[in-house]
């Protein structure tokens, strides 16, 4: 087994890649074995795994500051930096932590458990390694004296990026053209909604009387082609939203200063590797676009359209309902749909959390009174407020 063969990220610059392919076997199946009967977050830790073999490769941890937003897609990251041996005790009491936590290894910079934040954190210590600052962790006798050599690296998902704080700590780095690293972990979960909607000029152009006119005229000569004429009007599109969301995303971030590559197969560790290593020589901020597949290798998980088994709260082999006890976010989902019925008023907001805080019931039964705002709390609270107001 390759796995218990590595005890830091610089064992990973032995193995080839047919061998890497095998670890990432292997380093699924521990964490399928694992989060199965602890619980934990599965589905983003199992589309993660090239993507942190490839960073751990490609960078020099903890010399080089890897962040990952959010950190519950870190248990790769844990099983590469020495910690193998406690990783059947995690989310447990006096265990190991399921999110990143500097009293475990100094390969771990921050400890979050909330989204969005990842880009101020490296923000901030981009600043402080240009200003000469010595790092709290993760130093070694390497980086001594070599400080501009150091690569500060933000791990984000989609999701994080729904969160209005990425976006302020994404325009202070561009407009500071601080020398940051951002890799993009792009599920398909939640990108295509919060970028398109931030492309003003895009969506100006999509709009522009000219365009719409030569847009549908090609369609309509298109389509009356003899024998082909819908499959071709079909494939036209397709390919418009394949270029759409080919050049959208470029011209988003770089109209914020920082620069784009991408997108990646996030499962090619080689390409990966590559492209990491090229954002590394870039004398600025960089964006580099991977797309992932949550709950990638996990039958369950990839057919699970609602959540990927993003969260376990039990071992999913239980089979036994007798057990099972009646939840307060059962009770809670159980007796607002039932008030909700009664009372037209009555509207469900959540910050991109049906699931856990119980609304997805009351989702599908009320879809037009169900508001899913993202990752932002601060809008959330004011804009319920707003509906309050307005006599919801």
């Amino acid at each position: 087994m390759w796995l218990e063969k590595i005890s830091s990220p610089a064992d990973l610059a032995d193995l080839d890649f047919d061998s890497l392919d095998i670890l990432c076997e292997e380093i699924r199946d521990r964490i399928i074995d694992t989060v199965t009967v602890t619980g934990g977050h599965l589905g983003s830790n199992l589309g993660a795994v090239e993507l942190t073999v490839a960073l751990h490769r490609a960078f020099e941890s903890p010399r080089d500051i890897i962040i990952f937003d959010t950190g519950h897609q870190a248990y790769v990251h844990k099983l590469l930096t020495g910690r193998q041996d406690q990783f059947e005790t995690i989310r447990s009491e006096n265990g190991m932590s399921g999110y990143p936590n500097r009293a475990e290894s100094p390969h771990d910079w921050v400890e979050n458990s909330h989204a969005s934040t990842a880009l101020s954190y490296a923000f901030g210590i981009s600043a402080s390694l240009a200003l000469g600052s010595e790092p709290e962790v993760g130093s070694s006798s390497s980086s001594a004296g070599d400080k501009s050599a150091r690569r500060v690296v933000a791990v984000v998902g989609d999701g994080a990026l729904t969160g209005g704080m990425a976006y302020e700590a994404l325009n202070n780095i561009g407009h500071a053209r601080s020398k940051t690293i951002v890799v993009w972990n792009d599920n398909g979960r939640s990108y295509a909604p919060t970028v398109s909607r931030l492309s003003e000029g895009l969506t100006k152009l999509r709009l522009h009387p000219s365009y719409m006119h030569a847009r549908n005229k090609i369609s309509r000569v298109i389509s009356d082609l003899p024998g082909v004429g819908p499959l071709a009007t079909s494939g036209l599109a397709g390919l418009t939203t394949a270029l759409r969301e080919a050049i959208e995303p470029k011209v988003f971030f770089e109209a914020l200063g920082v620069r784009y590559t991408g997108p990646i197969d996030g499962h090619n560790i080689a390409e990966m590797e590559y492209a990491f290593k090229g954002a590394a020589e870039w004398d600025g901020p960089i964006v580099v676009h991977v797309l992932t597949q949550k709950g990638r290798g996990y039958g369950p998980a990839e057919t699970d359209e609602v959540q990927r088994l993003h969260d376990l709260k039990i071992p999913v082999t239980s089979t036994d309902s007798s057990k099972k006890r009646y939840s307060y976010t059962e009770a809670f989902s159980s007796e607002l749909l039932e008030l909700a019925a009664k009372s037209p008023e009555i509207v469900a907001i959540t910050a991109a959390m049906p699931s856990p805080t119980g609304l997805l019931a009351f989702q599908k039964s009320f879809p037009d009174r169900f508001f899913d705002v993202g990752i932002a709390e601060q809008h959330a609270v004011t804009a319920a407020a707003g509906m309050a107001m307005g006599g919801l």
